[in-house]
């Protein structure tokens, strides 16, 4: 492994499980058994090392989930469903990188809201990434309406919204609630919404 790589996911790890400000350099640089100067070598701060891990591996993923999600061989119904129903499953993405199933997906996300928070390059990248998803989501929903499928009244963009809406709410209901089932939430979401927007058959 190299060791920018190495760097890259021990500190993934170290800041999922103890928070960000929680993990001093000595920590980093104790767990990846480099030292400061090997550390300096590749990054210029602790902040610049969290920039690059919530890039690299948070947006990433992100990216390649809403992709997937456009690219599925399905109709717009089953697209949608597809977005909600990945949603529990971003949580995966350390699992996947770290090879650790003791990381949840509640961890994940606070580090990912404790990263936009300090610093505005994240902030700049989450805007970016949401306007990704919204401008996928309204594609499926066009595509929906000309096979069909959806309501020709309905607005695509602002179903869109509501529909990104509803998935970024079950995962804060479920940061400050984690006795929820944000399975179910998602699920009842998609189910709730699909009624509202499908084509009514004559």
């Amino acid at each position: 492994m190299e060791t920018k790589t190495k760097i890259l996911k021990t500190a993934l790890k170290l800041f999922i499980n103890k928070g960000f400000t929680d993990v001093s350099l000595n920590d980093l640089i104790s767990n990846i058994g480099i030292t400061k100067g090997g550390f300096y070598h590749y990054f210029n701060s602790k902040e610049e090392l969290l920039t690059d891990v919530i890039k690299g591996y948070v947006f990433s993923y992100l990216d390649k989930v809403m992709a997937y999600v456009d690219q599925y061989n399905g109709t717009s119904k089953e697209k949608i469903h597809l977005y909600f129903n990945s949603i529990p499953k971003h949580g995966d993405v350390a699992k996947h990188f770290l090879d650790d199933n003791s990381i949840d997906l509640r961890s994940f996300y606070l580090l990912l809201m404790e990263g936009i928070k300090k610093y505005k390059i994240l902030t700049d990248y989450f805007i970016d990434i949401n306007n990704k998803i919204l401008n996928t989501l309204e594609s499926i929903i066009v595509d929906g309406k000309k096979d069909g499928i959806i309501a020709q009244s309905i607005n695509s963009y602002n179903t869109a919204l509501h529909i990104f809406s509803c998935g970024q709410g079950a995962l804060l209901l479920w940061m400050t609630n984690p006795e929820i089932d944000i399975g179910y939430v998602t699920e009842n979401n998609f189910q709730c919404i699909w009624r509202s927007i499908e084509a009514s058959i004559i």
